[in-house]
């Protein structure tokens, strides 16, 4: 008891200010948070500011704490550094204190430095500092910069200043900004809007949405904006949206639609319902469409509605979005909605909506779906084919393995047999193993090389693929052998992140090792993007795949193909691959992969905008979609990600109930007149991801600007989420003396958590 009442007492006598000057970093960092907590601490913490030799993550961390006991007299050094610190994380920290402790001041001062050079990260940290104060603030001169200012980057970050500032008549400013024709300029205010909404911006949000031809991006953030600005105050209702759904336009009235899915639940459903009942009704299929895909949120009054329209409506559009919002409402069980797609799949005329048809009858003992999935393997298209074979194996009842067994071993198309193999491996039923043992002597690579997969993910034998051998297995181990449908295991792990980014290189190669650990790994080696590069870095196993032999490689759908740009395939391998994803792969492109090898696989989704010439830019990007959990990782906070655009052939939406877009940019949009960067749409029972910019090409290589090692070191941290523990270990290298040594030792991989976030989401979902 005495010695811990004398170590009480060391604590307390003990200086933090003295730990300042230890040379290990974490003591520094708790003697800044020790200070933090002192009412004396300030003036310390000012000078750890003003050490330009100091660890930035110090810094970072003193600029944060000051705002617990700061006062008017750092005012200052805070403006200093939120419009002159070496990186944004720094600035941004320095504003949001700024915006706690002196924020008319503090405004002022960085109101004036928005010129020049420093324009841009001025105006970035004004902002910063405004969503941390409610204090109203006169600033003068933005509407000028807007208008004069020479980068649009500058003008777009002072249209965002202006909306954010202006809180008693912000509606009117938002018009004002809205009518102009900068995509930038009118995506910053909607952004403002959309994180802090105002119930009496509405009216001018929905005037913005009812006009024609604007594009996607602000289409996007209009509706956001909107559904967020009515949640404000849900008293008010949804009067506001009758002009929209009932506009003669269907473009306007499917705005009105996704509007209304992004309501928050204040509002009941009927109220949602009544308000898409014009959406329903139009002429425009678009516009039926987005009303039957924002039935997901509606549960049984959705499901009612959503099963109505997939069953009545004459265009496959919304048939196609009616059945996605009834399946993901259906419960497992539902025997209405098996029965319903039952009856439809023989009489549909629409092979799309075949294929979806037989995608949702896979479901776990639906034996009414054995019978008309057996039919429908004879379907003329072979894609609703292999598409119910893999279904039938999902019914996971008897008479479907049976149904498979014959399909295995009778069939002529090895694109039906290969399903068979992976419908087989999804049953979970012991009858399956022996046809699966057999087809390894299957003369077609992919059906051997499936059945393979499925015997070792299903048994947890490593045995080589040959019949004998397995079948001596089975004979001596069947009985002892218990199958279980892996759906039932735990969800995803916690990782090893921190602010969403890795907290240092040793737990990113933990972590990519686990997600992608035997996983089979194909990549298409090209002329234009070498993600292969990425992955030997990494150490992750992968076979390179040329151009016109695909059918020469082992390729089965519980894989992950990425077609490098330029992704230039032949005649031969579309069939493969189309195969390969509507069996259940997954196929992630880069690039000009988008128009040679997704647009010829899966026509009628997404394809290549045009533009009036290359695409050769540097553009910052922007989650379009921050509730998606495929985006965990890729935005840490104040981690801007940059995608260096070579050639890129921009992601032009055909089919927005299909199509996901993940990753836009208004900047682009603005230079390109496109700017969706990534985007996802489910094939069959697989899905396809596109980037525009390279897997590989990505970060310090390609930076302009960076003169300096501290340039290319603060680069990675601002736009490349390196972590702080690897900065410190590599920070005095020599590598950072020059841009390409320093890219190859520091990866950009950004993109690469994308594809990560696809993988560890369908292993998981999958159970392999």
């Amino acid at each position: 008891m005495r010695f811990l009442s004398l170590l009480l007492l060391l604590v307390a006598l003990q200086d933090p200010a003295k730990d300042l000057k230890s040379k290990d970093v974490q003591k520094r960092l708790a003697a800044v948070d020790a200070l933090g907590a002192d009412e004396k601490g300030e003036k310390a913490l000012l000078g750890v500011l003003k050490d330009k030799r100091e660890d930035w993550e110090v810094q970072v961390e003193a600029a944060k704490v000051l705002a617990q006991h700061g006062s008017a007299a750092a005012t200052d050094e805070l403006v200093k550094q939120a419009y002159d610190a070496p990186i944004r994380m720094l600035r941004l920290a320095a504003a949001r204190t700024l915006g706690k402790l002196a924020p008319k001041a503090g405004a002022e001062a960085l109101l004036k430095k928005a010129n020049g050079d420093s324009a841009f990260a001025a105006l970035e940290s004004l902002e910063a500092l405004l969503g941390e104060t409610q204090e109203p603030l006169e600033l003068k001169g933005l509407e000028k910069l807007i208008e004069k200012a020479k980068e649009p980057a500058v003008r777009a970050a002072a249209a965002r200043v202006l909306v954010h500032s202006h809180r008693a008549d912000r509606a009117a400013v938002l018009a004002k900004l809205l009518a102009s024709g900068s995509i930038a300029q009118r995506c910053a205010a909607l952004e403002v809007c959309c994180a802090d909404p105002r119930a009496d911006c509405a009216d001018a949000l929905a005037a913005f949405l009812g006009k024609p031809g604007i594009s996607d991006l602000s289409e996007r953030r209009g509706e956001r904006a909107l559904a967020a600005a009515l949640g404000a105050a849900p008293a008010a209702g949804l009067d506001v949206l009758r002009p929209l759904a009932s506009a003669k336009d269907g473009a306007v009235s499917a705005r009105a639609a996704r509007c209304i899915e992004q309501l928050p639940s204040a509002f009941a459903g009927t109220l949602r319902l009544a308000s898409l009942a014009p959406c329903f009704e139009h002429k425009d299929a678009g516009a039926r469409a987005a009303a039957a895909h924002a039935l997901v949120v509606l549960a049984a009054q959705g499901a009612a509605r959503a099963r109505g329209l997939f069953e009545g409506d004459r265009e496959a559009r919304v048939r196609l979005a009616a059945l996605e919002s009834w399946a993901a409402l259906a419960p497992e069980a539902d025997e209405d909605f098996g029965k319903s797609l039952c009856a439809r799949l023989p009489v549909e005329d629409d092979a799309t909506v075949r294929e979806r048809i037989a995608v949702h009858l896979g479901r776990k003992g639906l034996l009414a779906a054995v019978e008309p999935l057996s039919r429908a393997l004879e379907d003329a298209q072979w894609g609703v084919a292999v598409c119910a074979a893999v279904s039938l194996g999902q019914t996971q009842t008897g008479p479907a393995v049976e149904r498979l067994t014959r399909l295995l071993r009778e069939s002529k198309d090895w694109k039906l047999r290969g399903a068979a193999a992976a419908g087989l491996g999804q049953s979970y039923v012991m009858a399956c193993l022996v046809p699966l043992a057999e087809a390894l002597s299957d003369p077609d690579k992919s059906v051997a090389a499936t059945a393979q997969a499925y015997l070792v993910s299903l048994t947890l034998q490593p045995l080589p693929p040959k019949p004998e051998a397995w079948k001596d297995w089975l004979s001596k181990n069947a009985s002892k052998l218990e199958l279980h449908d892996p759906k039932s295991r735990d969800a995803i792990a916690q990782r090893e992140r921190e602010r969403g980014t890795f907290v240092d290189s040793r737990a990113r190669d933990l972590e990519l090792t686990r997600v992608f650990k035997d996983l089979a790994l194909f990549v298409l080696d090209s002329r234009g993007d070498h993600i292969q590069t990425s992955l030997a870095r990494l150490e992750i196993q992968h076979t390179l795949v040329q151009a016109g032999k695909v059918n020469e490689f082992a390729l089965q759908p519980d894989a992950l193909f990425v077609a490098n740009c330029t992704g230039e395939i032949e005649a031969q391998d579309v069939e493969r691959l189309a195969w390969f994803v509507r069996a259940g792969g997954h196929l992630f492109g880069s690039c000009w992969a988008l128009t040679e090898t997704i647009d010829r696989i899966a026509p009628g989704v997404i394809h290549k905008a045009e533009t009036a010439s290359e695409v050769l830019d540097h553009v910052p990007a922007m989650p379009a979609d921050a509730t998606s959990p495929f985006l965990e990782g890729v935005f840490g906070r104040d981690v801007q990600p940059i995608y260096e655009l070579e050639g890129a052939h921009l992601i032009e939406v055909q089919d927005p109930e299909r199509a996901h877009v993940l990753v836009d940019s208004p900047l682009c949009a603005e230079h390109w007149g496109s700017g969706n960067l990534a985007a996802w749409f489910p094939v069959g029972h697989g899905l396809i991801l596109d980037s525009v910019n390279h897997f590989e090409a990505q970060g310090l290589e390609l930076a302009e600007g960076l003169k300096t090692r501290e340039d290319r070191q603060a680069y990675a941290l601002d736009h490349m989420g390196l972590a702080w523990a690897d900065l410190r270990a590599t920070k005095d290298e020599k590598f950072w003396d020059n841009s390409l040594r320093a890219s190859e030792k520091i990866a950009d991989l950004s993109v690469f958590r994308l594809v990560t976030n696809f993988v560890e989401r369908w292993r998981i979902e999958v159970g392999r």
